[in-house]
């Protein structure tokens, strides 16, 4: 099958670009968006992914305000149309590569009527991480590669009769974009199809996940960091881009959470970071908004979120939609059943402070299972394909 990136000299294989190297039912490639107002009243998810070995493409979409998750989810057959960047009512456009995108979205019906239309354009180059692989029992977990970027947004949101301009100066966006195999990402085979998975022992059996991408003044900084339960890090990895042009990679991060009593709920974080100049910087980093819950949009390890419970990239028909709403109470997410799943962190937008520097940030951090430092403990056998989680 042909498809109009086969115009250019991109094949990496002897395939059309319709057709990867892998045969892994769980192969993707996609895209998620975040995009925020520094008010702290609105912020929207939303994500595109193809499941080419399945020939399935699924998008979602969020609305987060009030203690509230309006989402929508979509899902069609993908070779029907592999040029179309979109899932409707989701549409995303690629203007520029690496630089501008246009995202857009009209379901006037659900939701109270939300429509946007977001032009996304490039504050920075975009931030690539390391490759990561990973085996067990000689399958193949995790093989993945994945950027970040930060945006300056503009265009407009409508609720209903309510019209929202976005201001570039105090709206706020990033993306992700990544590919690869994931078996926490995508058809899951049923465990007793697979060998027994091996559980972590003790000490090892947990994971901290940590990411922040920060918007201030005079730079942008991404960076990340995974340790097990024990605080041995796994993944540590970022990179500062200056204003005026420089470009340092981050060589430490510690970190310092503060949880609700008797919960993994975040309520604020310091991070210091190193560059590689040597130059500490001190972030403290507040939740702003409702917070996300990866579950509604239709992935996650305790519940799929779509009404059929069936996960991700599985055939729904030619084309599939379905929307509900989940709430987030505090500790605890919501689903539209009233079934309450435990809040293991925080994921969304977060006010930052470093000196007299102001911004915000894309926060998300989680604990899975134990964690020493922090008190936590694991309720049961933590497996250890939980560690792969990213």
């Amino acid at each position: 099958m042909l498809t109009k990136m086969d115009d250019f000299p991109r094949h990496q294989i002897v395939e059309t670009m319709a057709h990867v190297a892998s045969s892994d039912l769980t192969w993707s490639d996609g895209y998620y968006f975040c995009v925020w107002d520094s008010a702290g009243e609105i912020s929207l998810a939303m994500g595109l992914r193809v499941y080419t070995n399945m020939d399935v493409m699924e998008g979602y979409v969020a609305l987060m305000r009030g203690g509230d998750l309006a989402v929508t989810r979509m899902s069609r057959r993908w070779s029907l149309r592999p040029d179309d960047l979109e899932v409707l009512p989701l549409k995303l456009e690629i203007l520029d590569g690496l630089s501008r995108r246009r995202l857009s979205l009209a379901t006037p019906e659900r939701h109270g009527g939300l429509e946007f239309e977001i032009l996304w354009e490039k504050r920075h180059q975009p931030y690539a991480e390391d490759r990561k692989t990973e085996r067990l029992n000689g399958r193949v977990i995790r093989d993945l590669i994945r950027y970040w970027q930060a945006g300056r947004p503009s265009g407009w949101i409508r609720l209903g009769e309510r019209k929202i301009e976005i201001d570039t100066n105090s709206w706020f966006c990033v993306m992700d974009h990544s590919w690869g195999t994931r078996q926490s990402v995508g058809p899951s085979l049923r465990p007793e199809d697979l060998v027994p998975t091996p559980n972590l022992p003790e000490g090892r059996d947990g994971l901290l996940r940590l990411v922040v991408f920060a918007h201030m003044p005079s730079y942008i900084v991404y960076f990340q960091i995974h340790e097990d339960a024990s605080g041995t890090i796994a993944v540590a990895e970022g990179r500062m881009d200056f204003a005026d042009g420089r470009i340092s990679p981050i060589t430490r991060v510690e970190h310092h959470l503060e949880y609700v009593a008797d919960s993994r709920k975040v309520t604020r974080a310091r991070c210091l970071i190193s560059d590689s100049q040597g130059v500490l910087y001190d972030l403290l980093i507040e939740p702003s908004h409702t917070p996300s819950v990866t579950s509604a949009f239709g992935y996650a390890l305790e519940r799929r979120g779509w009404t059929d419970d069936r996960g991700m990239g599985v055939y729904r028909g030619e084309y599939h939609i379905e929307s509900d709403i989940w709430r987030h109470d505090g500790r605890f997410s919501v689903d539209p059943s009233g079934a309450r799943y435990p809040y293991n962190g925080y994921i969304g937008p977060a006010h930052v402070t470093q000196g007299r520097e102001r911004g915000m940030a894309y926060f998300e951090t989680v604990v899975i299972g134990s964690h020493k430092r922090y008190g936590f403990k694991a309720e049961g056998p933590i497996p250890v394909t939980v560690l792969p989680i990213s």
